[in-house]
């Protein structure tokens, strides 16, 4: 079962929100080889709260601060049978606590009619990490406390050259305990020639750096710890054409590029261990294209498809869809503000990190959205997964599952009830 929640409140410059969620499932599908039959049981919870204070100093200049906090718990019980181990049927139990603050804080200035130019800060604080595993067979598990910070200073100016042309030019600089510091730069050119095309020219650079179980998690046989990792850097290249027409409908192609350097990968160890270490480069290209219209009462029509060509260094990479293709539509029923939404989608084959491949698999999303059916009320109701008895995902290898092929996730049936003060 699952239930989540949030609340917000705004008065003046200052805003403040809280959610918070809570699920618990059994393990379906039996993730890190423990029995498929008795699945244990992972139960996890999480809660955030936010302080927001926007102050414009006058119509061209503009303070904005956020201060947050947020707690993640997770439990979750693995029950291993002799048939999948060799070894007696034991239970292995896993508890992690993380809380963490953080603070964001940036200034936003129109210095001219040509210039706009953005200056922040970032950082964040753990509170409590704590990894605690334990089995009923003797064995050493794992106890991990560990720290967590970081911090970010982040610039980015946008110019307006002339009334067909903007250029926009950002850089981030990020260090994380127990890393190197990172530099991210972006980049976009916009020209448009007239009042229906735009064409675009995007770069921009990201990183993941290793979490703290790559890094420190260790059990003996199992998983070895790997404090010599780098962080994955990607950049990623885009042209994109959009154009508008007089009717209503618009249109947009998309070509890019990215290039995955020092990606992150589970290999397997002379002991049978598995570790996460930098395999190497991941690249794709690929085209993506959509039409759509928009008409008065909500009313919408949306069509799009894309194709991908990805190679890493161990060939195709797993669980990558060479394409996929979905439509969006959206009707408006009597009263304005009430719609129902109908959203098909096919995923085409993947394969397996065993190389095995998964058929193309078809869902379908219905979603009914009331507005104001009760003053100041929004009421939602929607079908998600639909059409997916049979549908299945590549498994994620030996390392992490015995079933080369996993169920897909149930049908998922959702209620939402909102109310604006």
């Amino acid at each position: 079962g699952a239930y989540d929640g949030f609340f917000k409140v705004k008065r003046g410059e200052l805003t403040a929100e809280i959610d918070f969620a809570h699920r618990q499932r059994d393990n379906r599908d039996a993730t890190y080889m423990s029995s498929f039959f008795e699945p244990g049981v992972m139960d996890e919870a999480r809660e955030n709260a936010v302080v927001r204070i926007d102050h414009p100093f006058d119509a061209a200049m503009s303070l904005h601060a956020m201060v947050y906090f947020g707690r993640y718990n997770y439990f979750q019980t693995l029950p291993y049978a002799t048939t999948n181990t060799g070894l007696p049927t034991y239970t292995y139990t896993t508890t992690g606590n993380d809380a963490w603050l953080g603070q964001n804080i940036y200034l936003d200035d129109q210095v001219n009619q040509k210039l706009r130019l953005i200056v922040g800060a970032y950082g964040t604080e753990s509170l409590d990490i704590h990894q605690r595993d334990e089995q009923n067979i003797p064995g050493p598990v794992p106890n991990i406390p560990a720290s967590y910070s970081a911090w970010a200073f982040y610039t980015e100016a946008e110019y307006q050259v002339n009334a067909k042309l903007n250029l926009t030019l950002g850089v981030r600089a990020d260090n994380v305990e127990h890393l190197d510091t990172n530099v991210s730069p972006r980049f976009a050119a916009i020209y448009a020639p007239d009042k229906e095309d735009a064409f675009k020219v995007l770069y921009g650079r990201s990183f993941r750096d290793p979490n703290l179980y790559e890094l420190q998690y260790f059990s003996v046989g199992a998983q070895t710890p790997n404090p010599s990792l780098k962080p994955e850097i990607i950049d990623t290249y885009e042209l994109v054409w959009e154009r508008q027409y007089k009717d209503g409908w618009s249109s947009s192609l998309d070509g890019y590029f990215w290039g995955l350097g020092n990606a992150m990968d589970n290999v397997v160890l002379g002991d049978g261990s598995v570790q996460t270490q930098n395999v190497g480069t991941t690249t794709a290209k690929g085209i993506e294209a959509e039409i759509d219209r928009h008409w008065d009462q909500r009313a919408q029509f949306r069509f799009y498809g894309t194709y991908t060509w990805a190679q890493s260094d161990a060939g195709l990479p797993a669980e990558s869809p060479k394409w996929i293709i979905g439509l969006s539509l959206a009707a408006p029923l009597g009263k304005p503000g009430t719609y129902i939404a109908i959203e098909p989608q096919i995923v085409g084959p993947m394969k397996s990190v065993d190389g095995l491949e998964v058929r193309a698999t078809y869902l379908t999303n219905v979603v009914f959205t009331s507005n104001d059916l009760i003053k100041g009320w929004t009421f939602q109701a929607g079908v998600y997964g639909l059409f997916a008895d049979h549908a299945r995902l590549p498994g994620e290898g030996q390392t992490e599952q015995f079933e080369p092929f996993l169920d897909y996730p149930q049908t998922q049936f959702r209620l939402s009830l909102a109310h604006r003060f």
